[in-house]
């Protein structure tokens, strides 16, 4: 698969989301990834969201077009990389990853804060925090099986 590419992005929700009204986002953004071949998980927390996918850029440009027009939340960091050689998450074409998961492997805390660093440097993370975002991902994909 040439030219596979990372996005994470991080935004405010402008109203609360339920456990219902997550399982029918996820349930929907993983019927439009499958028809744009993007993969990837989304996560909710105390009206924010953090979003990871991949796929081709295209592909990617035109999700993340669909996301930042939907009027349901405001997009406040986006963090991209073209360093992919293959999907960390190939079999998850929207995975909502939720809190009780998290604590099975011990992340729990994790995406929070980082939804709380990127949230404050949403002009220019630093490259060092840039890093840790990279790192949370490849470490949640290690864990992907027992998430599922």
């Amino acid at each position: 698969m040439d030219n596979l590419r990372g996005l994470i992005y991080v935004s405010n929700a402008l109203e609360s989301f339920d456990a219902d009204q997550l399982n029918e986002l996820a349930e929907k953004a993983g019927e439009n990834n499958e028809i744009l071949g993007v993969t990837g998980y989304l996560y909710y927390e105390n009206k924010k969201f953090l979003q990871y996918i991949e796929g081709e850029p295209d592909a990617l440009k035109e999700l993340m077009n669909k996301i930042e027009d939907d009027p349901r939340h405001e997009i406040v960091s986006i963090l991209r990389t073209d360093e992919l050689e293959e999907r960390k998450f190939p079999e998850w074409d929207m995975k909502w990853i939720t809190k009780p998961m998290l604590i099975n492997i011990s992340m729990e805390n994790i995406l929070s804060g980082f939804i709380l660093m990127l949230k404050m440097e949403t002009v220019n993370p630093t490259p060092e925090n840039e890093a840790k975002v990279w790192e949370m991902v490849d470490r949640i994909s290690r864990f992907k099986f027992q998430l599922s």
